[in-house]
Order: C-alpha cells, then structure tokens, then sequence
C-alpha cells in the first residue's frame, strides 16, 4: 500500500468511504480490513497530485451528516409525541458514539487540513485577520453542531416542555423516567463538550436550565403558599426541609453538579428567603422557649442563605445572655464564689452541648456564647457597680488548692483547674483576679494550708497557657521562694542540730513577689526572739551576702508554754498575743490601760488581741462598778483545754485587713494605678513601633493589647494619651488627630 502521492478518483473512493461513514453512525459492525482501508483513503484523498481533495471530502462528509440528521428528525417528528424524548435519547447514543468513531477515521483531514486552515488564536486577536463565515470545524464536532442545527432546534420547545413534565410529575409523586431525562440533558451539555469544561454547559444553561429555574420557582412558589395557610410555621419548616432534601436527592439524578448548587438556591430563595418574615415571627419565642427541634431546623434553614442566620444568632446570644444574668447577678451568702462557678460552668456545660447538638457546634453560635458570657459575667449597672467576678474566681481557686481538699485526687484537681481557667477565659478584669489569687496563694504558702505545691504549681500552669508567663510571673517566684527557703531550711537544721539549738526555721521570700503589707502596730520584740532572729542573720549572710532582711513579725507565730496550769499545755499565739501574756510574767492581774501602755500597741490592735484571749479563757476581766473605765485583766489559773497544743485565732483587724486584702475587697485605688502605668507602657511601646499614628488606629491597638489584663475604656485610654503628650512621650502632628513618638 503506497504513500506516495497519486491521482485518485474522488467518486470511486467516496463511494467506498460513505458506506463506511453510514454503517458507523448506524453503529453497524466493519471489519478491520475495511477500516484500515478507509483510514487509508481519507490520506490519500488529502495528498492527492496534482490537487488535494480535503475540501470535497469535507464538503460531502458535512452534507451526509446533514441528510442524515434531517431523516432522524423526519421520523422522531413523525412517531408518537409522548415518546420523544426515550426516542430521541435513543438515536443520540448511537450516533453521538458513531461521530466519535468517524472523527477517528478523519483523524488526518481534521490535524492536516482542517486544523490548519483555522486562524491561530493570536491572528484573530492581534492579526487583523476575519474570522470565517462559515470555520472549518473537526468531523466528530461537525457531526454533533449538524445534530444540534437539524434535530435539536426544531424539537427543542417539545422535548423542554415534556422535560419540564417530567420532572413536575416526579415532585407530585407520579412516575418518570429519570434515566432517560438525564441522557438527554447530558446530550445537550455534550454537543459543546469543545468549548472546555466552563463553555460545554452554555448551550444547557440556555436551552434547558433557565427554563427550569422560573419553572422550579413557579411551583414552590404555589406549594409555599398553600402550606402556610393549612399550617404553622413550625410545621411549615419541617415540611419544607422536606421538600428541599427531595430537591436535592432529584437534581442529583439527572442534573450536572453545578446546576444541582443553582436549583438549591432557588428553592432556599423560595421556600426560605422570601418567607423570612413569617419565620422571624417565631424565632423570639423558639428561643426563649429553647425548642431545639424548631431552633435545629430554623438553623438548616437559614444556614445557605447570605447572613440569613444573623438575626437568629443575635437572638440566642442575648437570650444566653439574660440566662446567666439571672443566675449570677443576685448571688448572696458565704458560698457565694462557689455557686458562681458552679453556675457559671453548668450554663458553659448546657449551652455548649445545645449548640453542638442543635447548630453542629456553628462557629456564629459559639461567638455568640461567648460574647453572652462576657457581657453577662461583666455587666455593669448603671451606678457603675458590677459582679465580683475576678475575686469570686479567686475565691473559688483558693478552696480548690487548700488542705481541706485532700481527699480529691490530682485528676479531680486537673479537672476543677481546667473549669476555673474556662471562666477566667469570660472576665475582662484579669488582672484583678490576678492580685486577688496572689494574695491569696501567699496566705496559703505563709501559714502551710496549701494542698501541695504540685497542685499549686498545676494551677499556675494552667493560668500560664490561658493568660501568658508575664501574668504568672510573680506566682511562679513565690513558689521558687518556697523551694529555696526549703533547701536553706535544711542547712539551718543542720546547724541547729550542731548546736542543741531547738527552734523552728523562718520562711523567707522576697519582697518584690509577695503581696504582704507591712504591720500596723508592732510591740516589742521579745529579747528571746530577736536572739533567734539575730542567729538566723547570721547564717542567712553567709549563703547570700549583700541582701537585706526584713523580718514581718506581724505574721510570725510563737508557741508558748503555760506552766503556770495545773496541767500544763502549749499555746500557738501571734506577736501580738504574746506581748498581753507577756505582761503577766511577774504578775496575776494588771489594769487594762497598764496592759495598753506598756505593750504600745494601736488602739484596735490590743482591744481585738486581749478579746481574743479573753474569749477563750486565757484572762478574766473584772470591771469595777464604781470605776467601769479602769477594768482589771486577771490571769486565769484555772483554764482547761483538753488538748495539750491548741493554737489561739487571730482577730480580724479592720485596718490590717484592709491593707492585706487589698485586691479582696478594696483594690480599685492601687489596680487604678497598676492600671494606668500598664496602659501608658502599651501606648508608648505601640507609638515607638509605628513613630505617626491616627488617633482611632492607636486607641484600637491599645484596648486591643490591653485585653489580656483588662478592657479599658475609651475615655481612660485619651486619658492616657494625653497624660503622655504632657510627659513628653507624644506630641500631635499638623493633623490633630494624628500623633507623633518623642524619641
């Protein structure tokens, strides 16, 4: 079989080649011999000497295609009309598959002739070249535009209506033939499968889609309104769900992907969107009423649509918020920390599972919870006065870390540490609960009631992860000072064992850690005490030279013993204490205002610690009738306890509880001030960062990085500025609302 190029008579190898071309699109079986000599036709057709014969052979090629499109139209017309469509399905499966099978046998024409007589792309774009009156196109294309041409358009306004039947006998619950309505509208995104993957589905959007939207809007359109005058709206979204879901599950069967999301659309904008009123009608009362069937369908409903779930997520955000107002704003009583908490977590518990049950855990509902916390465990009144959120917190973790909690275990603990970190998360005045929670570790540490020191160190991790190192910084000194005063305890026990010196080791810590106010009043220190003291100097400067120790006697403890009884016992007493039994060293009883004198103790301070003595029975007071103002304290021989050791309370003094707890319940003077200087360092660090700023962008930045310890106001944070301007610090540019850094 030569290649070379010869003459050929075109109507003899037609001949030949048409038979093939007609038992291909009839899809009637060729043999390979037949095949191998048609492709070689169709080559020699194209290289024919002295001229090439491309052009005819395309001509003739075209011209069949279109008698035989036009016979397929002649007896689809003429056959039953409600069969169209299976028909018309019929005969475009088998000659779509035979133009695919014709386009291969024309591969030469279509890459030798035809492709080459297109214009590039770049000609038509930059060339000045026209486009053709009538392009060239490649067989298998030619035969599926002369099948659109021929047989489509003439049939396209029956075979849509019936389309569009069948799929509205499919919604009404009668039978359809979804197999066949698919293929045919696969056969209309198939005729421009050329155009790429976008352009393929141009001649189906335009024919068949659009069409079925206005007719998909029509019928929901019906539907919706009959279904809201037999029903209430809470049956209306349920059967609406329904009928969305129904939707779906059919466009899946016969309609591309895309056009499945576009009908979705139209029966949200339908059924949903344009019946909003009537569902906003009941959302207030849903939820209130928390009806988590109809919150749960509200929520699919309004989920697709552009910002259709704002309303519904502002609504359960403020009721979320009125909830916990009314739990939390009217707590009184001892416990009042731990019922805070505890109500506090069982709302995060309730409301946390409803929205993971009801929305999927919708990150808008979970913004909206937490913000309903925030605004509700932050409330101010209008006077100003708010919760006492942060020192109930540290109230709560305080019990938590005390030895009276001994019988919980440290997963118990982990778990109760992780609920206190989960409310913190909610109070903008952190740095409040973080005076208050040192104050209160402090206590605990000084006078040995803490759990453990791993516990306590469990906790400051956890605050650590959820608040930064600089907010634990002094928490984790504190316990370090607790470590060393341990290590130096032991050397000084060696020490006193050395020696035969029998006496307790001091706590030392450092000052700038621990929040411990200094006393008001101190007595005399007892020569036997500052022996100690002056002992414990000496050994304290030979492991740390060059520090200063300041020694708080006011929370030291004594043990004294009470000889004088018949049945001798030890008594645990503050300083104080010590210094009114003191008085009766060489005597029974004294004068009252004597006792005052010679201890030199503040006026609160001595009535408070003699009372302490005399309610337990240590003095006795004998107050003379003709002379009530000069009482007599006599030492009490006959006091009893039935323990040996027994330690007497400290009273509560007004002024030294004011100074140590302060952050308790009287921080505002001294968190102003930590406050403000916090807030000048932020703006000053932000201003050296930028140098020029407008004045909105610095008062943003600023109550943004604040947060982490508190939420400024916006009138506190122009304070601060202008408190700098004078300082020097800024200064405003030409623009007065711009400001410039002062290096």
């Amino acid at each position: 079989m030569s290649l070379q190029p010869r003459p050929c008579d075109f109507d003899e190898v037609w001949a030949r080649l048409k038979e093939t071309v007609q038992r291909i699109i009839s899809k009637q079986p060729i043999s390979h011999t037949v095949w191998d000599d048609n492709f070689h036709d169709v080559y020699m057709l194209c290289i024919a000497h002295p001229h090439s014969h491309s052009i005819r052979l395309y001509n003739e090629t075209k011209n069949y295609f279109e008698n035989y499109v036009r016979g397929v139209y002649t007896e689809i017309n003429s056959g039953c009309p409600s069969k169209i469509l299976t028909v018309y399905l019929a005969k475009w499966l088998t000659f779509y598959d035979g133009a695919k099978a014709v386009d291969n046998l024309y591969r030469y024409l279509n890459a030798e002739y035809i492709a080459k007589q297109r214009l590039p792309d770049l000609d038509l774009l930059f060339g000045g070249a026209e486009l053709p009156k009538s392009p060239l196109l490649p067989i298998g294309e030619l035969a599926v535009r002369t099948w659109q041409e021929f047989l489509v358009t003439p049939l396209l306004n029956s075979m849509v209506s019936q389309m569009l039947q069948e799929i509205e006998n499919d919604r009404n619950g009668q039978p359809a033939d979804h197999k066949t309505l698919s293929g045919v509208i696969q056969s209309f995104i198939d005729m421009n499968s050329s155009y790429g993957q976008v352009g393929k589905y141009r001649f189906y959007g335009n024919v068949f889609e659009a069409k079925h939207i206005e007719a998909t809007k029509e019928y929901y359109k019906r539907v919706s309104d009959a279904l809201l005058k037999t029903c209430t709206v809470s049956e209306y979204m349920e059967l609406i769900i329904e009928k969305i879901e129904d939707e779906r599950r059919r466009s899946e069967k016969f309609l591309p992907k895309d056009s499945c999301n576009r009908m979705a659309k139209v029966c949200q904008e339908v059924l949903v969107r344009d019946h909003y009123d009537s569902l906003l009608e009941i959302m207030p009362k849903i939820t209130a009423d928390e009806n988590k069937k109809d919150l749960r369908n509200m929520f699919t409903l309004l989920k697709p649509l552009d910002k259709g779930l704002s309303e519904l997520v502002r609504q359960y955000e403020e009721h979320i918020k009125q909830v916990c107002l009314s739990r939390i704003s009217n707590l009184r009583g001892e416990n009042v920390a731990d019922t805070f908490v505890e109500e506090i977590l069982a709302i995060y518990d309730k409301y946390n599972y409803q929205i993971e049950e009801v929305f999927n855990g919708h990150h808008d509902f979970t913004g909206a919870f937490d913000r309903a916390c925030l605004q509700a465990i932050n409330y101010k009144e209008e006077t100003g006065d708010s919760l006492k959120a942060a020192e109930w917190l540290a109230k709560y973790a305080d019990k938590l870390l005390r030895k009276s909690q001994k019988n919980k275990t440290d997963k118990d603990l982990e778990a109760a540490f992780g609920k206190a970190v989960i409310v913190l998360r909610y109070i903008d005045e952190k740095d409040l609960f973080r005076k208050a929670y040192g104050i209160y570790l402090a206590k605990r540490l000084i006078s040995g009631t803490s759990i453990s020191l791993a516990a306590e160190e469990m906790m400051i991790s956890r605050l650590k992860v959820a608040c930064g190192f600089e907010f634990v910084s002094k928490f984790a000194r504190m316990i370090m000072d607790v470590e060393i005063s341990k290590q130096f305890a032991n050397d000084v026990n060696r020490y006193l064992e050395s020696n035969r010196i029998h006496t307790d080791v001091p706590f030392f810590v450092q000052s700038g850690a621990w929040p411990l106010s200094p006393p008001i009043s101190c007595p005399d220190v007892p020569q036997c005490l500052l022996n100690v003291t002056t002992m414990f100097e000496g050994i304290y400067r030979k492991h740390h030279s060059g520090r200063k120790l300041s020694w708080m006697y006011h929370l030291c403890s004594l043990e004294l013993a009470l000889n004088y009884l018949q049945h001798p016992c030890i008594a645990t007493v503050n300083l104080y204490q010590y210094s009114l039994i003191q008085c009766f060293s060489h005597r029974d009883q004294m004068l009252e205002s004597d006792m005052a004198a010679t201890t030199n103790l503040d006026h609160e301070v001595f009535e408070k610690n003699l009372q302490s003595l005399l309610d337990i029975g240590i003095f006795l007071q004998e107050v003379d009738m003709n002379e009530p103002s000069l009482p007599v304290i006599h030492l009490n021989f006959a006091f009893q306890t039935k323990r040996r050791k027994f330690k007497i309370p400290s009273p509560v003094i007004r002024a030294q509880e004011k100074a140590a707890n302060q952050g308790i319940d009287g921080l505002n003077s001294s968190l102003e001030m930590d406050r403000k200087h916090f807030l000048e360092c932020i703006v000053v660090r932000i201003m050296k960062a930028r140098k020029v700023m407008k004045h909105f962008s610095l008062v943003q930045e600023t109550v943004a990085a604040a947060r982490v310890r508190f939420l400024p106001d916006i009138a506190f944070v122009k304070q601060t500025i202008e408190n700098l301007i004078e300082k020097n610090y800024l200064k405003r540019t030409e623009n007065a609302e711009e400001y410039a850094y002062l290096a």
